[in-house]
């Protein structure tokens, strides 16, 4: 029975583990972009229609976090919350001289650049709007806001699995 358990186990965690595939988020954008950009860019979508569709998913092959910012602000005294998910920025590229005094372009993923949770944007003061922002490494589309975090979602696998065993 031990032996069961322990490779239900292990086919849940190597189901989990990505090889060389870029982490998946929610992307969406604040408010919907000015008349003035790039009109051959390709449309994005605002978080105002957002409702957790595939539409929304995108790779993040330069990031290893998620992200999500909410914007609470007042509008003739009545909340107004505004959202924006996406792949947060850790992609460094600039520009580096060699020994010889010559100038090269690097690129490097920062790896410490976010903590894992939400945390407050500091205005000190000089706005009458609230950001909050969080960031996600837990797995693809951890951004979403309304899914079980997923360590606790395979404990729960795990455990629902030794207790079936347990039965038969």
């Amino acid at each position: 029975m031990l032996q069961k358990t322990v490779l239900i186990s292990l086919c849940l965690v190597t189901e989990n583990v990505q090889f060389g595939r870029a982490i998946q988020c929610f992307q969406c954008l604040l408010a919907d972009r000015p008349f003035y950009e790039d009109a051959q860019a390709p449309a994005e979508k605002t978080c105002r229609d957002f409702d957790r569709s595939p539409a929304y998913v995108v790779d993040c092959p330069e990031s290893t976090f998620c992200y999500k910012k909410t914007v609470e602000d007042r509008f003739y005294n009545s909340p107004y919350v505004r959202e924006e998910r996406g792949c947060a920025p850790q992609m460094y590229r600039g520009l580096k001289q060699t020994a010889s005094l010559q100038w090269v372009t690097e690129s490097r993923l920062i790896q410490g650049a976010y903590e894992r949770g939400c945390r407050r944007v500091e205005d000190f003061g000089l706005r009458s709007l609230h950001e909050t922002e969080c960031f996600c490494d837990e797995g693809d589309l951890c951004n979403s806001a309304a899914k079980l975090q997923n360590c606790w979602l395979w404990l729960l696998f795990i455990v629902s699995g030794a207790w079936v065993i347990k039965i038969q």
